[in-house]
């Protein structure tokens, strides 16, 4: 529990340092642009394009440009705690400017710079909004940016709007099309992306993390941290089998043979064992020791499963592991160590056999 905590709490940590990073960008870059567009449209109205233009409304789109970049450069050096981080406060703050500047910025273009091709950059208005994953902000967005056009058509047909063509119905369709599925797919995206980085991906990552942690490096089977929580899950030991298994020779081996030679044996009695029983009920619980944990079993099953372990630790040139077993009891804890009292007995007739291997 410790462990999926910890890889919860990275998960959070890991969102929220995505966040600070997004948030001291947009919030200061976006009001960039907006200073940039308003530095381009007057040098157009300079140079004499746009000469219907009204110098009263440039001069407010100027210094509407001009406060957004104030408010931004305001919000991003107050924003910060003693730490440097973002404050919690200030994220929905700098959402709600960036969301609201960019619906005004969209309006006076449209109305101080009329083109009939305004609406299709409606998408890149909505597409600011998208970085913050933000479902509800970007709906909102997408949903004023739709309205503005609606509007503006209607306050500015003349311009805005292909009343000269022959195919003005299949035009409009066509442009009603172009917006809702470019702004849906914009906020389908959000969604998606959202979903995969927030939702399931960090907590996939932190499932297949809790995993692996309970799985041994070398030979696959569960570790001990696997071994406890299975222990504890069992609750009815009256049919549980367990086997007790210890690999014979292992300290003889490393040091006589190199410790890759003993992480082969270890690999091939886990092997042998994968053979006889089901992989998710063996562990192995230190360096040479195995448990089998055969919960709700019939008791011939296991039976059967130990005589195939036995006999294939037989057909061996020499016997690689001493095994004890048990069948039901009342108490899982002492038919664990009574399992592993027989395997010390059969440890011992291997030492009687090989006493030079004892360690």
């Amino acid at each position: 529990m410790a462990f999926l905590k910890e890889q919860k709490e990275k998960k959070e940590r890991t969102i929220d340092m995505y966040m600070q990073r997004m948030f001291r960008i947009i919030v200061f870059v976006c009001p960039l642009f907006t200073i940039t567009a308003a530095i381009v449209f007057s040098i157009f109205v300079a140079v004499g394009f746009y000469s219907n233009i009204s110098q009263a409304g440039l001069i407010v789109f100027d210094a509407s440009c001009v406060l957004y970049v104030a408010i931004g450069v305001i919000l991003t050096m107050r924003c910060r705690d003693e730490t440097g981080n973002v404050k919690k406060s200030y994220f929905n703050v700098g959402k709600w400017f960036l969301l609201i500047s960019l619906l005004i910025q969209f309006n006076f273009i449209a109305y101080l710079f009329p083109v009939c091709e305004i609406w299709a950059y409606a998408p890149f208005f909505l597409l600011a909004t998208v970085v913050f994953l933000d479902l509800k902000l970007v709906l909102v967005d997408a949903i004023a940016l739709l309205i503005s056009v609606i509007i503006s058509w209607i306050i500015r047909p003349d311009v805005l709007m292909p009343l000269n063509t022959e195919h003005f119905y299949a035009d409009m369709i066509l442009r009603a099309i172009c917006l809702v599925f470019s702004m849906g797919a914009l906020f389908v995206i959000t969604f998606i992306v959202r979903k995969i980085c927030i939702t399931d991906l960090p907590d996939q990552l932190v499932v297949n993390a809790e995993k692996k942690a309970k799985i041994d490096d070398l030979t696959g089977l569960g570790n001990r941290r696997a071994y406890v929580e299975f222990y504890e899950s069992i609750n009815n030991p009256a049919k549980t089998g367990v086997v007790f298994a210890d690999v014979n020779s292992l300290k003889y081996t490393n040091d006589n043979f190199g410790h890759e030679e003993g992480d082969r044996l270890i690999n091939q009695f886990a092997g042998i064992f994968s053979d006889c029983f089901r992989k998710e009920d063996l562990f192995r619980i230190s360096g040479d020791e195995f448990v089998a944990l055969c919960p709700e079993i019939e008791k011939e099953v296991f039976e059967q499963r130990v005589a195939k372990l036995v006999r294939a630790l037989s057909s061996l040139p020499s016997s690689i592991a001493s095994v004890g077993s048990i069948y039901g009891g009342e108490n899982l804890k002492e038919m664990i160590a009574e399992a592993e009292r027989r395997m010390y007995l059969s440890k011992d007739e291997y030492y009687r056999r090989f006493p030079e291997r004892k360690r």
